[in-house]
């Protein structure tokens, strides 16, 4: 099944309307399969510069699993390559973490990834500008 949820992914990177084709992707997937977690970001890891939405449709369909393993996975991601669209995914989980010790750890891998050496510009500003919104 992974392999052929790569394939769909890889088809709408040739789309002129990647968030169309995306949708359509997640809307045939298992919203209980927690093996399509790291398929997605490692896809959202390869691809950075395609247009996933705001926050589109991968990020609502990996967000359902919340709590369900989703995060271990995302901060997977960022230690791997962090792209712009997972560091909103961390910015979101950081917003509703009232654990002071847990935000801390998060707000860590924000301050990492700005410092990630596969991380491009955007992506390092992107980083910091989380980490500045967070501690204001």
């Amino acid at each position: 099944m992974n392999a052929e949820l790569r394939a769909s992914l890889l088809h709408a990177t040739a789309s002129n309307d990647p968030v169309t084709v995306l949708s359509d992707i997640v809307d045939a997937l298992d919203p209980t399969d927690l093996t399509t977690i790291p398929v997605l970001l490692r896809f959202m890891e390869e691809h950075p510069d395609l247009d996933f939405g705001a926050p589109g449709p991968l990020v609502h369909f990996l967000e359902r699993f919340y709590r369900r393993g989703y995060e271990v996975e995302l901060l997977a991601s960022l230690a791997r390559h962090p792209t712009s669209h997972p560091l909103w995914m961390l910015n979101r989980i950081i917003n509703g973490t009232a654990d002071p010790n847990q935000r801390a750890q998060l707000l860590d891998v924000l301050r990492s990834s700005a410092e990630h050496p596969s991380a491009n510009k955007t992506v390092r500003e992107t980083a910091l500008g989380f980490l500045q919104h967070q501690n204001e």
